[in-house]
């Protein structure tokens, strides 16, 4: 279905997230995915229960409100697309930024803070530095 979207890794100029320890997975390129301001990259991840992990990286500056509309068109993407990956199965959706600096604490309380909703669900973003590894997400979640 995205076949030329799929990537072998999820990294962009100076920042990756690294993908060690997991299994079953598919990489896509958000851009090449929808023509949307999107997310870097999609991971759809078949694990218990299946995962879908929108990551945008960031190795320089970050704006809010940018990073804001590019979750919000990957979570409505998924609307369009979850019976098409998923079928009838109930999944997850994680989101991440990357951010390869540090940045003020007011700003990561403020993207920590932002609400997304979901099939009635609320979600929010989720921070990880530049080369650290998916699965630290997963224990962080555990």
């Amino acid at each position: 279905m995205f076949g030329k979207a799929v990537i072998n890794k999820c990294c962009e100029k100076n920042c990756k997230l690294g993908l060690e320890g997991i299994f079953n997975y598919v990489v896509m390129k958000g851009e090449k995915v929808t023509r949307q301001k999107i997310c870097d990259c999609i991971i759809v991840h078949d694990a218990s229960p299946p995962r879908i992990i929108l990551v945008e990286l960031k190795s320089g500056g970050v704006r809010f409100e940018q990073v804001i509309e590019k979750f919000t068109n990957g979570l409505h993407l998924m609307l369009q697309f979850d019976r098409a990956i998923f079928g009838n199965r109930r999944y997850n959706v994680n989101m991440l930024l990357l951010v390869k600096r540090r940045l003020p604490r007011t700003f990561y309380s403020r993207i920590r803070s932002h609400k997304f909703k979901l099939r009635g669900e609320k979600y929010s973003i989720m921070t990880l530095r530049c080369g650290e590894d998916l699965v630290d997400m997963y224990k962080k979640l555990a």
